[in-house]
């Protein structure tokens, strides 16, 4: 289903149209990659803040396997590598991802509610930001590390 500017913005809930300016560059420069600092610093909590509570979960459980298996094993430096490539990866594609991602629950929804009104408030609702997300974000992160801490000690006492 197509997507258009003004949805994209009523997603983003983006007053100075950061993100849609982010997005129409990458779309007239063909490019896929652009920068987030927020992306970059803050991957869970920026996809918390923006909604994103899938990619999220994903990857808070992919850190949480990450920090407590794969990183106590490796070489400090290494360790600071792994994270700092983490980073960049999100930095680099994070807009890209959210555009994907806004375009997916812009289309969901136009395909679900057929009045046009009610798909703008349905949009700016499912968009937008949210520090209830953030918090979620955090906590889950502090849950799953501490489930897999325990399931990993809890197993070696067997």
């Amino acid at each position: 289903m197509e997507v258009n500017e003004e949805e994209l913005n009523l997603f983003a809930g983006d007053k100075d149209n950061y993100y849609l300016k982010k997005w129409k560059n990458m779309e007239e420069s063909g490019e896929i990659i652009d920068w987030n600092w927020g992306a970059f610093f803050f991957q869970t909590v920026w996809m918390g803040y923006r909604k994103m509570y899938l990619y999220a979960a994903v990857l808070i459980g992919l850190l949480a396997y990450i920090d407590v298996v794969l990183i106590p094993s490796l070489h400090p430096l290494t360790q600071l590598g792994v994270y700092i490539f983490i980073g960049i990866l999100f930095g680099t594609f994070g807009n890209k991802l959210y555009l994907k991602h806004a375009m997916k629950k812009i289309s969901v929804i136009k395909s679900d509610q057929p009045d046009p009104e009610i798909q703008k408030i349905e949009i700016a609702k499912a968009g937008g930001t949210s520090w209830i997300g953030v918090g979620l974000v955090l906590l889950g992160t502090y849950f799953a590390v501490r489930l897999l801490y325990y399931f990993l000690n809890e197993g070696a006492k067997l």
